[in-house]
């Protein structure tokens, strides 16, 4: 969601047909990042790579979009700027994504750090 709560993005699945195919080419695009206006309910594409895009967070100040993408065997987190479309690898040790298989619990289920994780013994 961007910060303003304008636009949802999502993961979507790209691939040609309506119906369920198990073990996908995970070096093709399998999934690529939609973006939908709430005001006008319009959706447009994202991101589409090569290898897929998953999991998408669009940051504070709505000017960067991070994701996940399959590279060959592994997943790396990329963050990609809004204004110029371009993308950088900032992290490349991620654990493999689900893209190519039946994933019920999400392509790259999402994690949060807060404070009950750090340990804090007021929210335990």
């Amino acid at each position: 969601m961007s910060p303003d709560g304008r636009y949802l993005y999502y993961s979507k699945d790209v691939t040609p047909g309506q119906q369920f195919e198990y073990n996908k080419d995970p070096n093709g695009t399998i999934y690529a990042i939609i973006r939908r206006d709430l005001n006008t309910g319009r959706e447009r594409t994202a991101v589409s790579v090569q290898g897929g895009s998953v999991t998408p967070r669009v940051s504070p100040d709505g000017k960067s979009l991070a994701y996940v993408r399959r590279v060959r065997l592994g997943s790396q987190l990329y963050v990609r700027d809004l204004e110029t479309g371009r993308d950088r690898s900032i992290f490349d040790h991620l654990d493999k994504d689900l893209q190519e298989a039946w994933a019920i619990h999400g392509l790259y289920p999402p994690v949060r750090v807060d404070a009950r994780w750090q340990g804090d013994p007021d929210l335990g």
